[in-house]
């Protein structure tokens, strides 16, 4: 069985490849030069033009590396790793909710209110959006509180107008 492992392991390594970490360096460099060019062609990324923004000799070799290129050219990789981790991190805050041991208890409780302003059930306390929206709230005239109070569904009856004098 270990063999087996082994084995998947070996054939895993060779069809994905992992970068290091000058790998990662060269390629945060080409695309910081890269995408700032406003005639760039983000998608048809060529080894000439990474060569001209990145001048290194390596890149030559590793280039011809079974996934270096697919990895190096993927500008989605750091929205794909924070989705990754999002999803790890919902299945940790999970598996923390559903521990019957009572010392979890507080971390139940601050996931509890985290999902809950996540998900808008829970408003945050002292949130910087709040404060500017309060201030904003503030500096509102009147015709302009009732526009947004309409916009967040309260009604505001009109005002009595003054008894009028009727002549008759």
């Amino acid at each position: 069985m270990h063999d087996k492992i082994s084995e998947l392991q070996d054939v895993t390594a060779e069809l994905i490849f992992v970068p290091e970490k000058e790998h990662q360096k060269l390629k945060a460099q080409f695309w910081a030069r890269f995408s700032a060019s406003p005639f760039a062609d983000m998608d048809n990324v060529t080894l000439s033009q990474v060569l001209e923004k990145v001048q290194d000799a390596r890149l030559r070799k590793w280039w011809s590396v079974t996934g270096f290129k697919e990895w190096f050219t993927n500008r989605d990789e750091h929205r794909e790793r924070l989705e990754y981790l999002f999803d790890l991190g919902m299945s940790r805050a999970e598996s923390i909710l559903m521990q019957d041991d009572p010392k979890s208890a507080g971390a139940q409780v601050n996931l509890i209110k985290l999902i809950g302003e996540l998900t808008g059930r829970i408003s945050g306390r002292g949130s910087k959006d709040e404060k500017f929206s309060e201030a904003k709230i503030n500096n509102m005239s009147e015709a302009d509180i009732q526009k947004f109070l309409e916009k967040k569904g309260v009604l505001i009856a009109p005002k009595k107008l003054p008894a009028e004098k009727f002549e008759g």
